[in-house]
């Protein structure tokens, strides 16, 4: 058999046996991730798992451009403080708890050693496709997990940068450093002064801006592999240069594709990489599991309480960064690979991995629950509360509660403020709370899902609340609200929209209406209390068509 017809048969069995996998679990509402490993656990059986070293670093270097390719660093400056203090005391802490556990499990110093650059990482890969909704509607807690992620995977860069000159004398691993460092700076120079020039020279041709990004990919793993470093440094070294807003935008959308086919590949080699464990090895990865899924999540979220963060945007925090990296696997297959790590300690890292990628897509998921569950978990209350700076809301009656300051947002509050009502914005986006400030509005800088957020509020005396955040939690928790206030929400979904509509005043689709048409109906509202009778009964009609239509489609 040829080499290429053994590609053809393992991709057959790749997509062939994950595609029923995934029919299965699509059926019982499961996400996918566990079907990618199951489907590498299959075929791990009947292929040599050696043959998946290179498959896995091929599919996590474009997963690590396309990361890289997201990254907005101006947008995450608000939380990147935070973010330090705690990447800094949880890499510290886990790291180090973790290397003594190496040691009293008889594992020698190196086996440690990586054991640690295991756990005390979190995945950026995992992370950022778990947080995406919570990113682009910019949650304070995905914020924090993105910025956390992006910081330690500076430091697994530099593990990896380091580890390929291990070998060497120092003198060569200073190089190594430096050569790597000065990949990274390179790539931040063309981000911000060259790769907007060449988009504007592209005059929006999509093909071409693909072409010219790939050409980018394959131009910086060149000369990482040129310079001695790994593929995936180089990988993440161009997805930073042309990261620049917005023409990556349209890279990562033309991407998507290409983007899912190598993270299958990804996933399946990981799956492929188990073998039944040894009860030493089954020992390990108990032990790594552990570590990663709760005392680092802990750690996190005690640092997120002492800094004034409030519960829940400390717990989600810490959730969404309770897995093992997938810099840390490439680290251990380098290692192993170069006889650095043992047996024992590389098939313990990789069941680990495997196991807390899919604890971490159930956790994610089920965060709100976890975090109902954890409500006890706050070690102490420190005087600052970040999450809960606000102006004066007491005395206020018959006021109006918006949240959400954004582009609609701000058109709500013109459309208020014209009618002289009083206002509270509760938003949790740093950047929205200062233009908040700057327009001296009244505001509660918390979580609209805290409880506490509404107190500050004086949500029982409003007599109207509007919410521009298309979450259905959100939305639930506004329902939920004993309050007599009318309520005005918004929803993406025509079906959750339906759901919701005979439990409010009004449910904003967008697919119904603009901004400033809605600004009327809040008018309309404050000013007639028939008004919200007949508004509601439009509404309902309005998106029961909407539904026969998608239908009918």
């Amino acid at each position: 058999m040829t080499e290429v017809s053994e590609i053809l048969y393992l991709l057959t069995a790749i997509f062939g046996i994950s595609s029923f996998l995934i029919f299965i679990l699509e059926r019982y509402s499961h996400p996918y991730l566990p079907a990618y490993i199951a489907s590498g656990l299959v075929i791990g059986q009947f292929v040599d798992p050696a043959s998946f070293y290179s498959l896995a670093e091929i599919g996590i270097a474009f997963l690590v451009f396309i990361f890289g390719l997201k990254l907005e660093p101006e947008k995450l400056k608000t939380v990147v403080k935070e973010s330090q203090a705690m990447t800094t005391v949880q890499v510290s802490a886990v790291g180090l708890l973790t290397f003594l556990a190496g040691i009293l499990l008889g594992l020698e110093v190196m086996d440690s050693v990586y054991l640690s650059i295991t756990t005390s990482l979190s995945s950026s890969l995992i992370g950022m496709q778990l947080l995406n909704r919570e990113i682009e509607i910019d949650i304070l807690h995905g914020r924090l997990a993105e910025s956390t992620q992006l910081i330690q995977d500076m430091i697994a860069i530099t593990a990896i940068i380091a580890l390929n000159a291990m070998h060497s004398s120092s003198r060569t691993i200073i190089i190594h450093m430096l050569l790597g460092v000065g990949l990274l700076v390179v790539a931040g120079l063309t981000r911000r002064y060259l790769f907007s020039r060449i988009a504007e020279l592209i005059d929006e041709e999509r093909e071409l801006m693909v072409l010219t990004s790939l050409g980018f990919l394959t131009g910086f793993i060149a000369v990482a592999q040129t310079l001695g470093l790994s593929t995936v440094v180089g990988a993440f070294a161009a997805g930073v240069a042309i990261s620049k807003f917005p023409y990556n935008i349209e890279v990562i959308d033309t991407m998507e594709p290409l983007k899912d086919f190598f993270s299958i590949l990804f996933f399946v080699s990981i799956g492929a990489l188990v073998v039944f464990p040894s009860l030493k090895i089954l020992l390990i990865a108990v032990v790594l599991l552990f570590l990663s899924q709760v005392v680092k999540p802990a750690v996190a979220m005690t640092v997120l309480i002492a800094q004034g963060y409030d519960k829940r945007t400390a717990h989600l925090t810490g959730l969404n960064i309770d897995q093992i990296s997938e810099f840390s696997l490439i680290v251990a297959i380098q290692a192993f690979i170069g006889g650095l790590i043992g047996q024992d300690a590389f098939q313990g890292i990789i069941l680990a991995a495997s196991a807390s990628f899919l604890i971490s897509s159930y956790t994610s998921r089920h965060g709100e629950i976890i975090h109902q569950k954890l409500n006890w978990f706050e070690p102490f209350r420190p005087t600052n509360r970040k999450v809960r700076e606000k102006t004066s809301a007491e005395g206020l009656e018959d006021h109006v509660i918006l949240i959400g300051y954004d582009t609609q947002g701000k058109l709500i509050v013109e459309a208020l403020e014209d009618e002289g009502e009083d206002l509270v914005i509760i938003e949790n986006n740093p950047d929205r709370i200062n233009e908040v400030m700057e327009a001296e509005e009244n505001y509660v800088f918390g979580d609209a899902m805290d409880i506490s957020s509404w107190d500050e509020a004086n949500y029982r005396d409003a007599e109207l609340i509007i919410s521009t955040v298309p979450i259905k939690d959100v939305s639930e928790q506004i329902i939920g609200l004993e309050t007599e206030a009318d309520k005005i929400i918004r929803s993406n979904a025509m079906e959750e929209g339906a759901e919701f509509v005979e439990k409010v005043s009004y449910v904003e689709v967008p697919d119904l209406m603009a901004s400033e048409r809605l600004a009327d109906h809040i008018k309309g509202v404050m000013e007639d209390p028939s008004y919200k009778d007949e508004l509601r009964r439009r509404n309902l009609l309005e998106l029961r068509k909407l539904l026969n239509e998608q239908e009918e489609k």
